[in-house]
């Protein structure tokens, strides 16, 4: 077949074809490019959030581990408090070897009055003392801590007696009136009293 048309027209044609091949290709690459992207903007934002969310798990992991450390301290040291209670009421640890290793860590000026069980696992013994002087308070908790026998101690009540007595009765006389201050102190054990404490005083 003999093509009549004039040769301008007929490249205007052709370039009209390779015009819309073009195009058709630019859209298709366009098409593609905006998929991609999307598909990597998608994926940018779903590795973002699961990075999120693993941070997240890991301090709360993280948390949760130290939450258990801290629990199982806690365990650990009330079974330790529980087994030196049991030793006391069973009397694998006796008062009677107590006594005398507390009397040589008490400072001139003080006396132990009396040692009972309080059935807190924390702290299970309460020391009474009689002193001389308030001051002593502090002292003789500071000795106690400092001795081989107590890992803790805590005054719980320091209180005066007048030369008239307790609210203003009978007079007071003997050990009250030589020593007029009552001293409470609770106290934790570190375990049984064989080591000698160090002696910051003599019992009086």
């Amino acid at each position: 077949m003999i093509n009549l048309l004039p040769n301008k027209t007929r490249d205007e044609r052709r370039y009209g074809r390779l015009n819309r091949k073009t195009l058709a290709a630019s859209l298709w690459v366009f098409a593609v490019a905006l998929v991609s992207s999307s598909i990597i903007a998608f994926s940018w934002m779903r590795i973002k959030s699961e990075k999120s969310k693993v941070e997240k798990q890991i301090s709360e992991n993280s948390n949760q581990i130290a939450s258990l450390d801290d629990a199982r301290k806690q365990i650990d040291e009330t079974a330790k408090q529980l087994a030196i209670i049991k030793k006391l009421y069973t009397g694998e640890v006796q008062f009677s070897k107590i006594i005398p290793e507390i009397g040589g860590v008490i400072p001139p000026g003080a006396i132990l009055t009396s040692l009972s069980l309080t059935g807190n696992k924390d702290e299970p013994l309460q020391l009474s003392f009689r002193t001389k002087t308030q001051e002593l308070a502090p002292i003789i908790r500071a000795n106690l801590v400092n001795s081989s026998l107590f890992q803790s101690a805590d005054i719980i009540n320091v209180s005066g007696t007048s030369e008239q007595g307790t609210g203003g009765g009978t007079p007071t006389t003997g050990t009250a009136l030589a020593y007029p201050y009552s001293i409470s102190i609770v106290v934790a054990l570190k375990g049984a009293s064989t080591a000698k404490p160090t002696a910051t005083g003599a019992a009086q």
